[in-house]
């Protein structure tokens, strides 16, 4: 099929859409960034785990891309274990519900080695990588050396080129970071090289140190001040020499100049006042003259020596504080497996708790208008303390009904045992009829003339199981 334009359209005869009208431009101009003006659309650290890409044009998939404004991308945070590449690519998408161009973060796999995302071409989806940004494990913040540009490079990007200027920068993008990584090497065998030649220099010139020159060791002690207004220190570092030692004081981890303190041999005195929890690092550097100092080695056995035995006496503390502690808890529980509550809890401080007697915790459970019920006439104060009082012989408990006057107040009573009934004159007494023939119904009333007497109506009451039910009458400590 031959397809060509642009021609004019007589009656809606010659209609062009937007591949059409792009379809020139894919021999004429090549995919990628504007190289001029320098810098456009270069992806650079934003402090923290952000980054940013400046503004610029693009031509990609034949489509045409500009950002006039600075775009801010964060990074997720960093992984505890694993390492991660994203690539920060331009984007053309034609498909049928996009029909967009933009600026995207791709994310790549988490992996000790890691490898960074491919760029994707398709029917619908062109994309230009323009940038390579590495997050190493336990990172907070990404820097310009972790960005890797992409830009030069068309085998992934590259520099929109004229029909006759085509350049093809992939080589030389492949030369720049070929050289990057030979100087980095370089500089690394020569970091390598240079410690080997110092250490060898060294090992020849120690003997005349210790003879002619002065050792420094670094010796630390560090304190918390358990109140505020503190302005004195103790050093608590041996054999501190005020004369030759070189002292440093750190404040919550910040070195305050010699101005702010001065010292003895013992103690350092602030100028300011410290608040409660304030963490002081007192350092010294110790001088050893060399012609009164043992050799190297007889020096480091001697600290060697010194700090095995601080080991081994702080272990053996350490055992016998936890035997104590073992057998301390042990003697706790079994004095405690007597008794009748046993042990309740462990307190703030670590020691095990007896929990109340029984009697206590049953009298405050049961305060004042509680009731205690029982199979049997026992007193509960016999039992648990406190005064109780019979309560509710012979009646059911029944529920306050605030709306019913019979039912309105607490502990009021109502209701009878036994119904009694009188029949007086005037009351009707029962119904007699005979019947005739044709269902012809003589009916016939028959009323009580003088006082029959009374009837008796014994009233049945609801199944029941007699209880002893007891009331509180009275507060307890």
């Amino acid at each position: 099929m031959i397809k060509c334009g642009f021609y004019n359209s007589k009656n809606g005869d010659r209609k062009y859409n937007a591949e059409d009208m792009t379809q020139p431009y894919k021999r004429l101009v090549s995919d990628g960034v504007y190289a001029m003006p320098a810098g456009q659309l270069k992806v650079t650290a934003a402090g923290g785990m952000k980054i940013q890409v400046s503004a610029g044009a693009a031509k990609i998939g034949s489509r045409w891309l500009e950002s006039d404004a600075i775009e801010t991308f964060t990074l997720d945070p960093s992984d505890v274990a694993l390492n991660q590449i994203y690539a920060v690519v331009i984007r053309d998408d034609n498909s049928e519900n996009v029909r967009d161009g933009l600026i995207a973060l791709k994310k790549g796999a988490l992996a000790s080695n890691p490898t960074a995302p491919d760029v994707e071409r398709s029917e619908n989806i062109t994309e230009l990588k323009i940038a390579e940004v590495r997050v190493n494990k336990l990172v907070e913040e990404v820097t310009n050396a972790d960005i890797k540009d992409t830009r030069a490079d068309t085998t992934v990007c590259g520099w929109v080129t004229g029909l006759i200027e085509q350049v093809d920068t992939s080589d030389l993008f492949t030369q720049w970071e070929s050289a990057y990584e030979q100087e980095h090497q370089r500089q690394q065998e020569q970091i390598t090289n240079n410690q080997w030649e110092f250490d060898r220099w060294f090992d020849n010139v120690k003997d005349t140190f210790l003879t002619q020159a002065t050792i420094v060791r670094r010796k630390t002690s560090e304190i918390t001040t358990q109140s505020s207004g503190v302005k004195v220190i103790d050093i608590n570092i041996s054999d501190f020499n005020q004369d030759l030692d070189i002292l440093s004081v750190f404040v919550n981890g910040f070195k305050i100049p010699e101005s702010e303190y001065t010292y003895n041999a013992t103690q350092i005195t602030l100028n300011k006042a410290l608040d409660i929890g304030s963490v002081v690092l007192v350092e010294a550097l110790k001088s050893i003259d060399g012609k009164d100092a043992e050799t190297t080695m007889q020096e480091y056995v001697k600290q060697e020596a010194s700090a095995n035995a601080a080991i081994e006496n702080a272990n053996a503390a350490a055992e016998e504080a936890r035997t104590t502690a073992a057998a301390t808890a042990t003697n706790t529980v079994n004095a405690m497996k007597g008794q009748p509550n046993g042990i309740a809890s462990i307190s703030v401080s670590g020691e095990l708790e007896q929990a109340p007697p029984q009697s206590v915790m049953f009298l405050a459970a049961h305060p004042i208008g509680s009731l205690f019920e029982t199979t049997v006439s026992t007193n509960p104060g016999t039992l648990y303390g406190g005064t109780w009082a019979a309560w509710g012989g012979g009646r059911v408990p029944v529920g306050v009904n605030t709306a019913d006057s019979d039912f309105n107040t607490v502990e009021k009573t109502g209701g009878k045992k036994t119904e009694r009934h009188e029949f007086k004159v005037g009351y009707k007494g029962y119904f007699g009829s005979t019947v005739g023939s044709d269902d012809n119904m003589i009916q016939a009333y028959k009323y009580s003339t003088s006082s029959y007497g009374t009837y008796a109506y014994e009233g049945s009451t609801q199944a029941g199981v007699n209880a002893g039910i007891q009331a509180s009458t009275n507060t307890r400590d």
